[in-house]
């Protein structure tokens, strides 16, 4: 797993150079909603996912703003509506939180 987190961090600090935010977060919406037959192995693609956002918002949550936050927020609503994932949403929604109110002090300080 420890190798699956140096990817996930690479793919993160690259993903601009053939990628939007705007579509990377439409493709991470896409992938979650994984049809009902790929059975055992639908949690684990949801998992990855809702993992994948939780590091992105902590690492560079200079990516999300306005627009952009609100359809995370929309599909963050979603994800908690999921028993097995909505402790990723209480997660990724306290981050955003975390990471608004630091942006919101250094806007402040300056």
């Amino acid at each position: 797993d420890n190798l699956d987190v140096t990817h996930l961090k690479t793919f993160i600090t690259t993903y601009r150079s053939f990628t939007t935010p705007e579509v990377l977060l439409q493709k991470i919406i896409q992938r979650y909603n994984v049809p009902d037959e790929f059975g055992p192995k639908r949690l684990v693609i949801q998992l990855r996912c809702a993992n994948l956002l939780k590091q992105w918002v902590e690492t560079s949550f200079l990516d999300f703003d306005g627009n952009f936050l609100s359809e995370l927020s929309s599909f963050l609503e979603e994800l908690n509506k999921e028993s097995s994932l909505s402790k990723f949403a209480v997660a990724i929604s306290s981050s955003i939180a975390k990471k608004q109110e630091e942006r919101q002090n250094t806007k402040n300080e300056n």
